[in-house]
């Protein structure tokens, strides 16, 4: 996905349209939902955000570190400037989809960075147990 993203810039702004519709009245909710869609339990347990304990950066994709700086100045999110921002910070990745998304969401507009970042830590430090429940219950159903 990381290489269609970048290779793809229509790909890009549908992504973060159709990330920014889904639902939800709190990041956590919203970040868990648009993370959800992206990313199955499975490999997401391959994933923290530094790439503690043996696992891969998630924080590390593309220029995330770059579009986290950006986007803090974004709180109020119009067509004109989100389009600006988005058009101008080059090759992105998952991290700008869900943030763009994430403050796009009319109920969310002054949601910081931290607070997306802090969501998406939490989601992916509970993947692996996720997926190991969901191991488990389709064994049983077997």
């Amino acid at each position: 996905m990381e290489r269609q993203l970048t290779e793809n810039p229509d790909l890009k702004k549908f992504m973060v349209s159709y990330c920014s519709s889904f639902g939800g009245h709190k990041v956590d909710e919203v970040t868990k939902i648009i993370l959800k869609k992206l990313l199955s339990n499975k490999l997401a347990g391959n994933y923290s955000w530094l790439g503690a304990k043996k696992k891969m950066s998630f924080s590390g994709l593309q220029i995330a570190e770059v579009i986290l700086c950006k986007l803090k100045y974004m709180y109020d999110i119009s067509n004109y400037v989100f389009t600006y921002y988005f058009m101008h910070l080059g090759p992105t990745s998952i991290n700008l989809i869900l943030s763009a998304a994430v403050k796009r969401n009319k109920s969310l507009v002054g949601a910081t960075e931290k607070d997306v970042i802090d969501s998406i830590k939490n989601w992916l430090r509970h993947a692996a147990a996720r997926y190991s429940n969901q191991c488990k219950k389709n064994q049983n159903q077997e």
